[in-house]
């Protein structure tokens, strides 16, 4: 029987030790307001979309505060900020697809909302249905089309399961950013 709970500890010890992902936030002292951070079990705010590590693009997660709640379950993950890190294919305005295809072969069509597109970023805004496909299932690939310069690339994220890992932060409670 010890040895079974001695096993049973360890397993809880590593478990909680191996997920390092985690939300912090900081509130302005002029505004009090939120802001808020996802950093990956890697330490990363942000999950980069390239071969060579030099072009590409640099996916990030938008949060939405819900109203009444208390700051450790107030998010939800609502938006998709995507940053071109390179300048030979053109500086985009226009609208963006993002298709996003997954380890088990299955695909997801995301479009950008261009009212706020500006050069070189796109945001896109994510439903329900599609939340939870990417909470739970890595990422193989992920294209991004604009349609302005009518270029297209793919690459494989640096964290395919930058997704899964920001699901998992969110159910944990969130820490004050020390800057």
């Amino acid at each position: 029987m010890k040895k079974i709970l001695f096993l049973m500890s360890m397993m809880l010890v590593l478990t909680l030790t191996s997920f390092g992902q985690k939300i912090t936030y900081k509130v302005d002292d002029t505004t009090n307001k939120y802001s808020y951070t996802f950093n990956t079990s890697e330490d990363k705010t942000s999950c980069l979309v390239s071969k060579d590590g030099k072009s590409g693009f640099v996916l990030s997660a938008g949060f939405k505060e819900d109203s009444g709640k208390n700051l450790s379950t107030s998010l939800t993950f609502n938006q998709l900020f995507i940053k071109r890190v390179f300048s030979v294919y053109g500086e985009g305005y226009g609208r963006g697809s993002l298709i996003i295809k997954f380890t088990d072969g299955t695909k997801m069509t995301l479009f950008s909302d261009n009212t706020f597109n500006r050069k070189d970023y796109f945001y896109f805004y994510v439903v329900l249905k599609d939340k939870l496909i990417l909470s739970s299932t890595p990422i193989d690939e992920i294209m991004l089309s604009d349609s302005s310069t009518e270029v297209s690339y793919a690459f494989s994220p640096d964290n395919s399961k930058f997704f899964v890992e920001l699901n998992q932060a969110l159910g944990t409670p969130y820490t004050k950013s020390e800057n």
